[in-house]
């Protein structure tokens, strides 16, 4: 399993298109070798957001996998 993160110093946790993008190109890549990418967590100054959670790429995302 792996868990991407990343830092909005700008202090907005939405996704940009950029980290959207890269986001799907890297669980195509993980896939190939078998590893599943599970979220992918975006933190600022006093926030963050979980895109798998937020339902933005449920392509990517399996909303029935639970990693609690």
């Amino acid at each position: 399993y792996a868990i991407l993160s990343h830092n909005h110093p700008s202090g907005e946790c939405m996704p940009s298109q950029q980290d959207l993008n890269s986001t799907v190109w890297i669980y195509e890549a993980l896939k190939t070798v078998e590893v599943k990418l599970i979220d992918h967590i975006i933190v600022s100054s006093n926030d963050f957001l979980s895109i798998a959670k937020s339902g933005i790429l449920p392509n990517v995302f399996d909303i029935k996998f639970d990693v609690e």
